[in-house]
């Protein structure tokens, strides 16, 4: 489900929380849009950041990736901000609070906001890879204990779709030699996301859907139908 197991021998657990034991800092990175997608929060009665697990944790040379989709609370020293790279630090002593219990509560996973953010937004994590981001989703099914009915494929499916080369946007990422940068679109996204003439035009607003399809071409796009040659001109 995640990579914690290779991080839990920094880790102790006491009670329900798991306490960082190890001799050098701790940092777990995430992105500042969780503040704005209410992924990272404060709990005052509690006094804790409480912030979605899926975060990069860095120790010494180690570093693994965490997909956990689920609201944490912990208890770091210190936390910093990278304007530049837009993560937040959050920085780890030893004896600090790592996750403040370890008990989840499904119904506090919100898996609307999870799945508006990645798919539909396409806010794109930069220490996740292509590889990871299916399995924010099965993750999340799993944690929340909610059957959508939908199979890992699925999600490989959608992502597989919505990754794009970061040089070319009209190139799906699948389609390189996944040795470059990726780019997450907008499932919204009129200019990226229809593929056909139709699509772009009847699904969106009609001004809009027509200049994207007179000047974006799309060269994997099945050739135009006559219907959509006439939408055309």
């Amino acid at each position: 489900m995640s990579k914690l197991k290779s991080i839990m021998k920094y880790l102790k657990k006491e009670d329900n929380k798991l306490i960082y034991i190890g001799d050098k800092e701790m940092i777990v990175s995430i992105p500042t849009f969780f503040e704005d997608r209410n992924f990272l929060t404060m709990d005052h009665e509690k006094d804790c950041l409480v912030f979605l697990g899926i975060c990069k944790i860095e120790i010494g040379d180690e570093s693994n990736v965490l997909i956990f989709p689920a609201m944490i609370g912990s208890k770091p020293d210190t936390i910093e901000i990278d304007k530049n790279k837009e993560l937040f630090y959050l920085k780890y002593k030893k004896g600090d609070i790592f996750i403040n219990d370890t008990f989840i509560i499904r119904n506090s996973i919100d898996l609307s906001s999870i799945f508006m953010t990645f798919a539909v937004l396409g806010k794109k994590i930069p220490y996740l890879s292509y590889e990871d981001l299916p399995i924010i989703m099965d993750n999340m099914t799993i944690l929340s204990g909610v059957n959508l009915r939908s199979r890992r494929a699925c999600y490989e499916l959608l992502f597989g779709e919505l990754a794009r080369s970061k040089k070319d946007l009209k190139l799906r990422y699948r389609n390189t030699d996944m040795k470059g940068d990726y780019q997450l679109v907008s499932m919204r996204n009129i200019v990226y996301g229809p593929k056909s003439v139709s699509a772009k035009i009847l699904g969106n607003y009609f001004n809009d859907g027509l200049v994207s399809s007179l000047l974006v071409d799309d060269t994997t796009a099945k050739k135009s139908s006559i219907i959509e040659t006439y939408l055309k001109t």
